[in-house]
């Protein structure tokens, strides 16, 4: 048997009960298609061809699942650190296990297949706060790029530094809301931090926030960023999802991508008969 008829011999025992004509629960299914490669494909090379066929299938967004860490060993005593000082760039330390083990990572990486525009790159993740991340370490994602990546994306000193001083301001003007004002929220689509495909959200829809509060920077929920630092504009928003379960997101209340409504202007909405 080849991988296709192995993977569609899956698919159609992972997706008994399905309902196809139902965007929730052909979204589900997905997620079940995506959990068992997690778990049980995690060292297949080919994990990503099942994922591709799930997604065509269920008709939802192709997730890219890297598969080089499920098949490169990780020594248990392997340490790496990754700080950032403002003086002097990034520095990352490990111990003799720890840059063993980066050293196989990238050489696996090397060898897949060069990565084309008509797929993701191969990549690792080397999340902080997980193993061989170590202290109080930056996180590290390693890609695979084509020679044709560096000629478009690494400029030269000089261009970068003009770039940046044209460039509009990353970060947008402050909005006059305040986080216990929000109602509602809407997300737009947005090419810099798309919403995830497993997530049970679309785009152009109200979502009735239950309640709010502050983010903090070890909250286990999923964050949509403006930058990378931490400030009090970033707040924990609780909606009922498509799924019809409670789900947390952080958001920032600036972002360009999000539309924030308050309890008046949802009246408005409604006398107007667009709700």
């Amino acid at each position: 048997m080849d991988k296709e008829q192995e993977y569609n011999r899956l698919l159609e025992g992972l997706l008994v009960g399905v309902n196809m004509e139902d965007d929730v629960s052909r979204k589900m299914g997905y997620n079940s298609c995506l959990a068992y490669a997690q778990q049980e494909l995690d060292a297949d090379p080919d994990v990503n061809q099942f994922i591709a066929m799930a997604a065509q299938r269920l008709g939802q967004v192709r997730v890219h699942l890297g598969v080089v860490k499920g098949i490169v060993s990780m020594p248990e005593e392997a340490r790496l650190h990754l700080r950032y000082a403002p003086q002097g760039g990034p520095t990352l330390t490990g111990n003799a296990d720890g840059l063993h083990y980066l050293s196989d990572l990238c050489a696996a990486l090397a060898d897949f297949p060069a990565p084309s525009s008509e797929g993701p790159e191969e990549h690792v993740h080397l999340y902080e706060n997980e193993a061989p991340m170590f202290g109080q370490s930056y996180g590290l994602t390693i890609y695979h790029s084509s020679d044709e990546w560096f000629d478009r994306h690494a400029v030269a000193p000089d261009a970068a530094e003009t770039d940046a001083e044209d460039a509009p301001s990353a970060t947008p003007p402050p909005r006059e809301i305040t986080p216990d004002q929000v109602a509602a929220i809407e997300f737009f689509q947005d090419g810099n931090l798309p919403l995830p495909p497993t997530l049970y959200l679309r785009y152009d829809k109200l979502y009735r926030v239950i309640d709010q509060q502050q983010h903090h920077a070890d909250d286990a929920v999923w964050v949509k960023r403006l930058s990378e630092e931490e400030d009090d504009r970033m707040c924990v928003f609780s909606i009922r999802d498509d799924a019809q379960e409670r789900f947390e997101i952080a958001l920032h209340l600036d972002d360009p991508s999000i539309q924030y409504f308050t309890k008046s202007d949802l009246e408005q909405i409604w006398d107007v008969g667009m709700l």
